[in-house]
């Protein structure tokens, strides 16, 4: 767990303080995209990285193209960057 948080540079603080904190662990599915949200809101303090918000578009003949923006952290490697846009437009 310690490892995962700090590799999603989370605060090392906040990273003890959950461990320190937590029974047993029991991981699950979130059940829509309003649940997702809200965690994702709630997590917004707990990061310590300067991150990078990047706004991407899937520009497809005669189809909607699609517009999103991540955000990712300023140290993410390309490779890593690149395997992150490949997941959020299910490309292989």
């Amino acid at each position: 767990m310690r490892e995962i948080s700090s590799e999603e540079y989370i605060k090392h603080d906040i990273i003890e303080q959950f461990i320190n904190r937590s029974g047993n662990i029991v991981y699950d599915k979130t059940k829509d995209r309003t649940s997702v949200a809200r965690m994702n809101k709630s997590c917004e303090p707990v990061f310590s990285c300067k991150a990078a918000v990047i706004r991407m578009a899937l520009g497809l003949e005669n189809h909607n193209v699609w517009r999103i923006k991540i955000v990712v952290s300023i140290e993410m490697a390309f490779k890593k960057l690149y395997k992150a846009m490949q997941d959020f437009f299910w490309l292989e």
